[in-house]
């Protein structure tokens, strides 16, 4: 898994320990101000005509002064019901647009947003000079949650080798996210070998591209940490 010879260059032994491994990357009334709070008696039933005059100790006046105002309370109730269907109009205009907009991030759960499958390609990268070393295709997928897996064979590598498992999140600025990667290794002889992990900046250049930059460290079966690598990668989403 690691290069053994130690006479051999710091710059060959970087490009020969990395191509074994893979690595990732307020309320109704101040919104309807002329809602009614009491309504107003219509005043003008007494001016419409005259009162009749009776020696019945004033009887046909009283019963023409409860019609008016049962007539009255009919047209308030009237008045009251159209208010209310005014309000309950407003408000469902007001709240569909927002229904809507709901709906649609529903159905796509992927725009703008890492989230999916990208085909990648991957470059080692020399930390020191910044020279590309060597690339490789690569597939990612960031499942809806936070969860990662990824899938990458670097040259001379272990086809076997190249299963990657992590999480991601979002971070603060336009479309960044940070991704924490780990795979494992192994002998040919099923041994465990040691690890790789990578911490992984990526930003989301547009809603079907991204660019990002890793730091990969290398660990012994032991848990030492051998080395330290550096890599970056674009990625187009898979549709």
């Amino acid at each position: 898994m690691f290069s053994k010879a130690a006479d051999t260059a710091a710059s060959t032994a970087i490009r020969s320990n990395l191509s074994r491994r893979s690595f990732g990357g307020g309320g109704l009334l101040k919104k309807f101000p002329n809602f009614p709070r009491k309504a107003f008696k219509n005043f003008t039933q007494y001016f419409s005509e005259r009162p009749k005059m009776t020696s019945h100790s004033g009887k046909a006046r009283k019963a023409k002064t409860t019609k008016g105002k049962i007539e009255s309370t009919k047209g308030e109730k009237m008045n009251l019901k159209k208010q209310i269907a005014v309000i309950v109009l407003a408000l469902t205009a007001t709240t569909s647009p927002v229904w809507s907009q709901d709906k649609q991030a529903l159905q796509s759960p992927t725009a703008q947003s890492l989230q999916g499958t990208w085909r990648v390609t991957g470059t080692v990268v020399d930390c020191i000079t910044g020279q590309d070393i060597f690339s490789f295709p690569r597939i990612e997928t960031f499942h809806q949650g936070g969860t990662y897996t990824g899938y990458g064979v670097p040259p001379g590598s272990d086809p076997g080798q190249g299963t990657e498992y992590g999480v991601w999140q979002r971070e603060p600025g336009s479309q960044n996210y940070l991704v924490r990667v780990v795979a494992y290794s192994y002998t040919a002889e099923g041994d465990f070998d040691g690890r790789v992990e990578a911490t992984t900046t990526v930003h989301l250049t547009s809603a079907n591209s991204f660019e990002y930059s890793a730091t990969i460290q290398f660990f012994d079966a032991d848990g030492n940490l051998v080395f330290t690598g550096c890599f970056r990668a674009t990625g187009t989403r898979f549709e």
